[in-house]
């Protein structure tokens, strides 16, 4: 903990991912737009089509404006946002990657001066000079896309790195070959869907015909690049993580996104593409755009949550906690562990002011209080301190995927103990399945793949299956006392031993 925090109220996470996902959804089409602008040029160019020109070359004033302008001030934002979000992340891949940032900021100034020199020069010089230009603009992108994918995929698939340290290690990782595949993919969708969206406002229906007859195959064949791509890079994934998949399933949701929208797009590059005749509407343009955007943030969310409880996997925890220090942090305390918390000792009289400066530095980098992403107190209505002080603690066994707690004890009762006082008023469903979610829930599937309890209660009464609930601690140190009413646990017991399939 060697940074202070910045608390965000509504969470961290949602800050980035907008940043971060508007950025990709520019800068990719940085990539593809290039190579799209300098491969048309040259077919107006062979089939001397004047009117393709002049529409490229108004084209190419909104590519610029849009890769320079937006492209670049969400760039700057994602580094300022992560350095105050992550800065142990951040200084982290700073120290391992010097050389690659500066590689790719020196491909990013080549970038910038070839698309304005690109841009200035339509008419002035010679075709096949422009075009020249235009290739130094879409290798330096490309090379730009190309060095940052490898620092991504790195935090996610580190590989060999974790036990060598060196910087080959860490930037040609299992995962950055697949990863590179999928950007650029995406890169060459994203191509033809800006392009398709541009030229549906424009009045000349036979222009319109013309790029989008051009435009639609590049949607089409980026989509089915990107479907293989994208299978590659999930068997890419270590085994483990590919399990996650099963066992996690917030992770179908963006999942079940990313396929039917690359259907979609595939689909409709396929209708615009190789049907000359259909006039191309700018609503339904749109439309497929936005497409576009949900398999963008769909690839980024799954990347992302991937990753938990990990900024950098198996070497950094999402609390910016490294997993080599995280004993002695615990055995120290997150008070004397970290300079920017208060050193004192923990009384009944601070315990919930303690206790909100400890959520905020080990808890407030994926978890808001109130409101927000992963919101926390919401969920607590009906819990005690004695049950969440322990559930606090270990909070690395539940299905969440969450870091384990970096402090005492103590300091998890103290978590607790704010946590409980801001989570709103009212009573928890009494039937013994309403039970189940609150209690048992966060750790165990009563039939499913995350340590299913199911088959132990299967022949017991209620009576036998009441005695395991109230003895639950002594069975295993790690789980949470119960602290339920005696009725609570005839309800619970009843439920376990009812043996309902897909319960969880």
């Amino acid at each position: 903990m060697g940074y202070p925090v910045w608390h965000v109220v509504f969470g961290p996470q949602l800050l980035i991912a907008v940043i971060a996902v508007v950025h990709v959804f520019i800068s990719q089409f940085a990539v593809g737009g290039g190579l799209f602008l300098v491969l048309y040029e040259g077919h107006a160019a062979r089939h001397n089509d004047l009117p393709l020109r002049e529409w490229l070359e108004r084209y190419t004033g909104f590519f610029a404006f849009l890769t320079l302008c937006f492209g670049a001030t969400t760039g700057v934002g994602i580094w300022f946002t992560i350095s105050l979000i992550s800065p142990g992340a951040t200084e982290t891949l700073i120290h391992i990657f010097l050389w690659v940032w500066a590689i790719e900021w020196l491909f990013f100034l080549v970038e910038v001066v070839s698309i304005i020199v690109y841009l200035k020069t339509w008419n002035t010089i010679s075709s096949r000079s422009h075009r020249a230009i235009g290739w130094i603009y879409f290798v330096s992108a490309y090379l730009s896309l190309v060095a940052i994918n490898g620092i991504l995929s790195f935090q996610l698939t580190p590989g060999r790195w974790l036990k060598s340290g060196s910087l080959a290690d860490a930037y040609f990782n299992p995962g950055f070959v697949s990863t590179t595949l999928v950007r650029s993919s995406i890169a060459v969708v994203l191509a033809g869907l800006y392009a398709l969206t541009a030229v549906s406002f424009s009045k000349d229906r036979i222009l319109r015909r013309e790029v989008a007859s051009y435009a639609g195959r590049w949607v089409w064949i980026g989509a089915v690049l990107l479907l293989a791509s994208g299978y590659y890079a999930y068997f890419s994934l270590p085994g483990n993580t590919r399990a996650l998949f099963t066992i996690f399933p917030s992770l179908h949701l963006p999942l079940g996104v990313f396929l039917v929208a690359d259907t979609l797009l595939f689909i409709f590059g396929i209708v615009v593409g190789l049907r000359r005749y259909i006039t191309l509407n700018k609503g339904f343009a749109i439309l497929m755009l936005v497409a576009g955007f949900c398999v963008v943030g769909a690839f980024e969310f799954t990347r992302e949550d991937l990753r938990k409880p990990y900024l950098i996997n198996g070497y950094l925890y999402a609390n910016h906690i490294r997993v080599s220090a995280q004993k002695e942090c615990r055995d120290k305390g997150l008070l004397k562990s970290s300079p920017f918390l208060p050193d004192v000792e923990i009384t009944p009289i601070n315990q919930s002011a303690v206790g909100k400066a400890i959520f905020n530095a080990a808890c407030s980098s994926c978890h808001s209080v109130r409101v927000g992403l992963h919101a926390i107190a919401p969920k607590l209505v009906g819990l005690d301190e004695a049950y969440l002080s322990k559930f606090v603690f270990n909070s690395d066994l539940t299905r969440y995927r969450m870091p384990p707690f970096p402090g005492t004890a103590e300091e998890a009762a103290a978590v607790a103990s704010y946590l409980v006082y801001l989570s709103p008023p009212g009573a928890p469903g009494a039937s013994g399945k309403d039970i189940w979610k609150r209690r048992c829930a966060q750790c165990h599937d009563l039939y499913g793949a995350f340590r299913p309890v199911g088959e132990s209660f299967k022949g017991l009464d209620t009576g036998e299956a009441e005695e395991i609930i109230d003895s639950l601690n002594t069975l295993d140190e790690r789980m949470p006392p119960w602290t339920g009413t005696a009725k609570q646990s005839t309800a619970l017991a009843s439920y376990l031993v009812s043996g309902k399939e897909g319960a969880r």
